[in-house]
């Protein structure tokens, strides 16, 4: 349900995919809730961003990927304060 979600986004225009191979010296930092966290140099933007990586385990059910859809549907409403982290897409890696 949740990846169909996500494709259908990704083809509306409503979330933007990035290659991974964008990215560069990616790190991990920590765990996180859905998956883990990594640091990686944005290469064609010049920044550092942070990726979240989603566990890709038969425990995440439903309730964890709706948990996930809502975090980046906040994500996106917030984007433009200063001291939030910005949403700015989806990779595959």
């Amino acid at each position: 349900m949740a990846l169909e979600y996500i494709d259908q986004k990704i083809k509306n225009g409503d979330i933007t995919f990035f290659e991974y191979e964008e990215f560069s010296k990616v790190e991990k930092v920590c765990k996180g809730g859905f998956g883990i966290i990594k640091s990686a140099d944005w290469e064609n933007r010049g920044i550092k961003v942070a990726l979240k990586t989603l566990k890709n385990k038969p425990s995440i059910n439903e309730d964890s990927m709706n948990r996930f859809l809502k975090e980046l549907k906040n994500l996106r409403k917030v984007s433009s304060h200063p001291n939030i982290n910005r949403f700015f897409g989806i990779t595959k890696g």
